[in-house]
């Protein structure tokens, strides 16, 4: 990754025993070095893949520690400094500074600019997919690092968000204090019902309208009221959505681009046939929707099975 001029001091700063940082750089750069454009520097080939070959493991992880307290000491990052932020604290396999970093990157303020650090973080959606994996050993900090996660490969499109899904379902389960328990898997629900990509698969989708259901009083009515916030504005009524909608509700018109077929449908039908009364009453009423209606959603006219109610219009 690029390095500023600025971190660069501050890494040679940070060693013991070193004279003037400027200095040293200027020594590095053409060997060592490459400088690519302005105060913009990178490592040479010569560098490039032999920390393994000559530094203990230890030694190793220090240093992409201290890469990550140099780039973090900087300040204001552009987007490739905060995702070499999140890259050195994964390497460095530090839990505390890990987890830190990856709820700071998703509480930047300016949408544009985290997902730009979204789109840097390349191999985020590649990392411990495998049934029972986690990326640390501690529960919060894995749940947190699964949001984050599931946010990149969503900005990314990538093919790893059901399996993304899975583990952080896996993760949220480990979580050991049962009053905080609620509330993040609150929060993966949401992300998961209320996901734009068309990747995040039928399933979870249906796991998070059950689970929101399921919440403790409180939560769900801070759920409601952000409900009614998104409800609240003209361009969705005008979509015609109404004012009176349940979370529930719009989870399930999110869920319409999964219901492409009618393997999808079936799968849909056996899930609502198993699931609380409420739930399918509040999809029924949603079935009434004109936004529904004209997309023609959830039913087919080509022999597709009626979902609850008649519908017409091809399959949304």
């Amino acid at each position: 990754m690029l390095m500023h001029r600025s971190i660069a001091i501050r890494l040679a700063e940070s060693v013991n025993g070193l004279g003037n940082a400027g200095d040293v750089l200027d020594s590095l750069t053409g060997k060592w070095l490459e400088r690519v454009e302005g105060s913009w520097f990178r490592a040479t080939a010569l560098l490039k893949g032999v920390a393994t070959e000559v530094w203990s493991p230890e030694k190793y992880k220090l240093a992409h520690i201290r890469l990550h307290d140099v780039i973090r000491a900087k300040g204001t990052l552009d987007p490739w400094e905060g995702a070499a932020l999140l890259f050195h604290a994964f390497v460095g396999q530090d839990r505390g500074r890990l987890s830190h970093t990856a709820m700071r990157l998703q509480t930047i303020d300016n949408r544009d600019a985290r997902h730009e650090v979204e789109r840097k973080l390349l191999w985020l959606p590649l990392v411990k997919l495998e049934a029972g994996q986690s990326i640390t050993d501690d529960a919060m900090a894995n749940v947190i690092l699964r949001q984050l996660q599931f946010r990149a490969a969503s900005t990314l499109d990538s093919d790893t968000l059901p399996q993304i899904c899975e583990r952080w379902a896996e993760d949220s389960e480990r979580i050991p204090k049962p009053e905080v328990k609620p509330i993040m898997s609150a929060v993966m629900w949401s992300s998961i019902g209320f996901s734009q990509s068309l990747k995040a698969p039928l399933k979870p989708r249906l796991q998070a309208i059950a689970g929101i259901g399921a919440l403790p009083g409180e939560l769900q009515n801070f759920n409601a009221d952000r409900t009614r916030e998104l409800l609240g504005g003209t361009d969705v009524a005008a979509a015609g959505i109404p004012e009176i909608g349940t979370t529930t509700q719009m989870m399930f018109l999110f869920a319409i681009r999964n219901i492409r077929d009618l393997v999808s449908l079936e799968e849909l039908l056996r899930w609502l046939d198993g699931v609380a009364e409420n739930i399918q009453q509040q999809f029924d009423a949603m079935l009434e929707w004109s936004i529904v209606q004209s997309l023609g959603a959830f039913i087919q006219e080509r022999g597709l099975p009626n979902p609850r109610k008649p519908m017409t219009g091809s399959l949304g």
